[in-house]
């Protein structure tokens, strides 16, 4: 697979980071992960926002436009002849002293892969059974509303479902009200209304989360963010999780207590993905740029041309 790093096209045996860059030291940087169908990069502006957003709150010192990461994206997508794949764009602050000082450092890292997809487009939406963390969502960080390079929570999380036999674990609120799992956001149905954590619980905003919110906006259908409890949860007709690589994920048990399903599931499933191979792949996003996000924060930026 060829990759890019800082400005190279490289066979990924060749690609190489410095042992003191940041990313490596601290986990100091932020990432996206999109899912390309047909060799186009599903919801591009949503999650070049995203990042834009997490590059100015983390201060690195970045520039790079839109229509720069897009060409880049569809360059390795040609170089790799892959029409279905996972693509991650990762910053770093790139090498720094040791410390945790982050002035002075002014070289940050841009790392652009391809990665198979976990299911193909035509298979049916997977049923993963979930077991609750003993970790808890700090809802007061500001890291929570970021893709952040440090995932020891979710790899900690991930660790115990693994250990339980389990797919993924439920990460509760230090109130004990639902949050997410370690890699998606959490629904649920009533029979009436959709249900979702808020924003407030310590949830990443999520981007499939988002669409399946406008797709029930067009439907007609409610949509509540509430806050509810482990047993309240198990009351619901059925749970499901978003995400980008898998989209929507059926919840077939929690703490090995059986959840029923919904065609409500694979309604929500069939629009998303309709949406998802009509989005726009943008060259011109009419969005903020990584580049206007640094020069509002005022820090020198380095720029990244493909």
């Amino acid at each position: 697979m060829i990759v890019y790093v800082n400005g190279d096209y490289v066979p990924q045996e060749s690609a190489t980071l410095s042992v003191f860059d940041r990313g490596l030291m601290y986990g100091d940087g932020c990432f996206e992960t999109l899912r390309v169908y047909s060799g186009r990069p599903a919801f591009w502006p949503e999650h070049i926002a995203r990042l834009t957003h997490a590059v100015a709150a983390l201060s690195i010192p970045i520039e790079i436009a839109s229509d720069s990461l897009a060409k880049i994206a569809q360059t390795l997508i040609h170089q790799n002849s892959i029409s279905e794949a996972l693509l991650r764009i990762h910053v770093t602050r790139g090498q720094g002293p040791r410390g945790y000082s982050i002035a002075n450092v002014q070289s940050p890292s841009l790392i652009i892969s391809l990665h198979p997809t976990p299911n193909a487009v035509s298979d049916p939406a997977p049923t993963w059974r979930l077991v609750t963390s003993t970790q808890r969502i700090d809802n007061h960080s500001m890291l929570h509303r970021h893709k952040s390079s440090n995932k020891l929570l979710q790899i900690l999380g991930k660790a115990e479902a693994d250990r339980s036999g389990a797919d993924d674990v439920l990460f509760l609120t230090h109130d004990g009200k639902v949050a997410e799992t370690s890699s998606a956001n959490l629904f649920w149905f009533d029979g009436h209304a959709l249900g979702t954590p808020p924003l407030s619980a310590g949830i990443l905003p999520g981007i499939t989360r988002q669409i399946v919110k406008e797709i029930c906006d067009e439907k007609e259908l409610p949509c509540n963010e509430a806050n509810l409890t482990e047993s309240e949860l198990l009351c619901q007709q059925t749970v499901f999780l978003t995400q980008s690589a898998w989209e929507i994920i059926k919840v077939g048990s929690l703490n090995n207590i059986e959840i029923p399903t919904s065609p409500i599931i694979e309604e929500l499933r069939q629009d998303y993905r309709l949406r998802a191979m009509k989005s726009p792949f943008m060259w011109h996003s009419k969005r903020p740029t990584l580049a206007r996000a640094v020069h509002s924060i005022h820090i020198d930026p380095v720029r990244f041309d493909p």
